[in-house]
Formats: C-alpha cells, structure tokens, sequence
C-alpha cells in the first residue's frame, strides 16, 4: 500500500478543520459548546487513507477515489472517532442535543461540501432525519455509506434540475 506524505496527511487535517470552522459558524449551539481535536483528526485521516489504499489495492484498475468515497470514508471515520468533543467547563445539565450529535451533523455537513449540496435543510427531512439515524445509531461500512452517498448526490442534482425548469 503507498504511504502517505505527512505533507498529504497535514493538507487533508487542514481542510477537515476548516470544514469545523464553516460547519461550526453556522451552528452556533455546537461552537460554544464544543471543539476539535487536532490529534484525533490526524488519526480520521490516517484511518481514510488507509481504507481508501486497501479498496485501491483491492480494485486493481482504481487510480483514484471518487468524491463519493472521499466523503463516505471520511464521514465513517469522523462518526467512529468522533474528533469533535464537548468542552470540559460545560454543565452536563445544560448541554443540547445538537452539541451530542455535533459528530454526526459535522459528517453530514462534509458530506454536503464535498458534494456540492448548497443547502442540505434543502433535502426532505425525513431523509435528513434518517441520515442522521444511520450515523448515529446503525451500523455501517465505508462502502454501503459511498453507495448512500451516490444516492443522495444523485436526488440533489435531481432537485437542482427540478428547480431550474
């Protein structure tokens, strides 16, 4: 299997966290009661390539990884790791729900980005309750989570164009 640069294992960190920092403007709850954990960040990316060099081994013909992998494998590892983690000072008492679910609601938000969904409260919310389910509660891979994400990539372009006729 290839190894990684640290200079690869550091830009994807990088953009992870920036995604923290968008995701988390935007959820005001979640950014007073949270933060990132750089160090576990580094192991979500270690664990993404890794699984994605094992399929590339696997499928011998596979150069790269689509996006709808780059955002399942991820997300698997953002959901399993949980990188995001409640702030120490916080009164158990007073914590939201969004800030318990921020794990599951930031893979949700990767997703959207890598993507290309604008606006995921766009989607039906029944569909957005049940990803948020199935993150949350149900067992998963990295490869039943890429077909998920084909899915939900092809109902978003096809709200696209039922939007612009």
């Amino acid at each position: 299997m290839k190894q990684r640069t640290k200079e690869e294992k550091a830009k994807r960190s990088y953009f992870i966290e920036q995604e923290y920092l968008i995701f988390s403007e935007h959820q005001k709850i979640i950014k007073e009661t949270t933060f990132i954990d750089p160090s576990i960040i580094c192991n979500v990316v270690s664990c993404y390539f890794d699984d994605i060099d094992r399929l590339k081994h696997y499928h011998n013909q596979m150069k790269l990884a689509d996006f709808h992998k780059v955002a399942a494998y991820t997300a698997k590892w953002i959901i399993f790791l949980k990188p995001i983690q409640l702030k120490y000072q916080i009164d158990s008492k007073s914590i939201h729900k969004y800030s318990l679910l921020a794990n599951e609601l930031f893979a949700l938000h990767f997703v959207s980005s890598i993507l290309g969904i604008e606006n995921f409260m766009n989607l039906n919310k029944e569909l957005r309750f049940n990803l948020l389910y199935t993150l949350r509660y149900r067992h998963f891979t990295g490869r039943s989570l890429s077909t998920l994400m084909y899915i939900l990539d092809e109902l978003n372009k096809s709200y696209l164009r039922s939007n612009n006729n």
